[in-house]
């Protein structure tokens, strides 16, 4: 090989081969300060694309987790607030109790009963107002669904949640094939008994002995049936019929003859049957005259008024809570609640007797007008009371402690998907730069014999 001055070819590759390595040491420099392998599109287009793309899904995990865990507290907060209505609803049971022991009770004592009831009354209607999660009322009945058009045989409508992903109002249609029947007792009482006979019944109120003598009337036994109704749940009718007051499967008549026989109605237990309905074409569960219907689409409790059949229907104008608790909105990521007004106005509805408002100095269920009713309104809002706790509770362990849990773990495999693409192997980054150090201090050397051979052709002038 000749000796040449003019051109150093040897130190222009090395030099080439040092400035290639000096690049990439730059490259592996910047990934163990930023702890990225990709840091700029050049370094992986592909991988660029598929992080890119992933960046705003975890995005939305992570927002729809923390929707998620307020919506759970939201509910924690009101059911925390029920549970304080519970209390009380027991506390005043136990006045009704004390209020029912008049012969030991002077007028003083009475009011002094009566004064704790009203206060009591009182701390709920405060609580149903004052309950708030980021100053958002929760038990004021702000979150409750507007109903309307209510057809008069559904006698009661709690729109409880649903997905209304297009918007309100939705007309709901319920359709009531079959009516629910009372337990009734075979046959009719007789014009006259002409013995003397005794028969214990048995309802869902209780068991009473009765006992009629010869020569009673049907007007005679029909009375002495209706006196003991409230202990045993079961009534005659005008025309001489045994049955339950209630309505439904759980409701059993049992006529048991002890001595004598009972003319006209035949001994034995039957049962009543449950309402059969659809609501919007699903099949839905009847108990009595109350109609249950829990799907993603509607979850309501509907009441009907005894004996009726046909269609009916209803509309929800609007209201209700909803929560976005997936990615994307509509669908199964929303999930709308109900929180109807908890108050002294509304609670004991169900009892048919009135709220717990009547049970107020004054008012047509206090202590001076006796203790039955209100007690049937008391315990009648304290399964309301347990029925909206349960539901809040259901949503609260079963849809949203599970959504997070789902979501934790879509944010988890996403996060390691993109880690695998995007971030640095710190171990291999870092052999990577001891080797780029090394060659770098070989370049240079060999830079430097490079030029040591130029050098050498001066010599032969000398």
């Amino acid at each position: 090989m000749g000796l040449r001055i003019n051109t150093n070819v040897g130190a222009l590759t090395a030099l080439r081969n040092l400035q290639s390595n000096s690049a990439r040491e730059t490259r592996t420099l910047e990934r163990l300060a930023t702890g990225l392998r990709i840091n700029r599109a050049s370094d992986d287009p592909a991988g660029l694309v598929i992080v890119e793309a992933l960046r705003p899904e975890l995005a939305a995990i992570s927002q729809a987790l923390e929707n998620t865990q307020n919506a759970r507290n939201l509910v924690s907060t009101a059911d925390a607030a029920l549970g304080a209505v519970s209390d009380r609803l027991v506390e005043m049971r136990g006045l009704l109790v004390a209020a029912g022991n008049t012969g030991a009770m002077g007028p003083e004592a009475r009011q002094a009963l009566q004064d704790a009831l009203d206060a009591g009354l009182a701390a709920i209607d405060r609580i149903g107002a004052t309950t708030r999660f980021a100053d958002q009322p929760l038990l004021n009945g702000s979150l409750g669904f507007n109903v309307t058009g209510v057809s008069p045989e559904l006698t009661t409508v709690d729109v409880q949640g649903g997905s209304f992903d297009g918007g309100f109002p939705v007309q709901v249609g319920v359709t009531v094939t079959t009516a629910a029947t009372q337990a009734q007792a075979a046959g009719t009482i007789a014009a006259v008994q002409s013995g003397a006979s005794t028969v214990n019944i048995r309802g869902p109120g209780g068991m009473e002995q009765l006992q009629i003598a010869a020569g009673a009337t049907q007007a005679d036994v029909i009375q002495a049936v209706n006196d003991l109704s409230e202990r045993t749940g079961v009534e005659a009718t005008p025309a001489g019929e045994l049955r339950t007051v209630e309505f439904g499967s759980q409701a059993t008549l049992q006529l048991e003859e002890v001595a004598g026989d009972l003319e006209g109605i035949a001994p034995g237990v039957t049962k009543g049957t449950d309402v059969v309905a659809q609501v919007d074409g699903q099949p839905a569960a009847g108990r009595g005259n109350t109609i249950q219907t829990n799907t993603d689409h509607l979850a309501a409790v509907i009441q009907v008024e005894p004996g009726v059949t046909g269609s009916f229907g209803f509309t929800i104008a609007g209201g209700g809570a909803t929560f976005q608790v997936g990615p994307v909105p509509g669908g199964a990521n929303d999930v709308t609640i109900g929180i109807g007004a908890v108050n002294t106005a509304t609670l004991g509805r169900t009892s048919g007797l009135g709220t717990l408002s009547t049970l107020r100095t004054g008012g047509g269920n206090d202590l001076e007008s006796g203790t039955a009713d209100a007690t049937a309104i008391v315990n009648a809002a304290a399964n309301e009371v347990a029925g909206l706790r349960s539901r809040l509770g259901s949503l609260a362990g079963r849809v949203f402690q599970a959504n997070e849990d789902a979501l934790n773990v879509e944010f988890e495999k996403l996060t390691a998907s993109a880690s695998a693409i995007r971030d640095a192997d710190m171990a291999a980054e870092i052999a990577q730069s001891v080797r780029n150090r090394l060659v770098r201090e070989s370049g240079l050397l060999v830079l430097g014999q490079a030029n040591l051979t130029a050098g050498q052709a001066l010599r032969l002038l000398a």
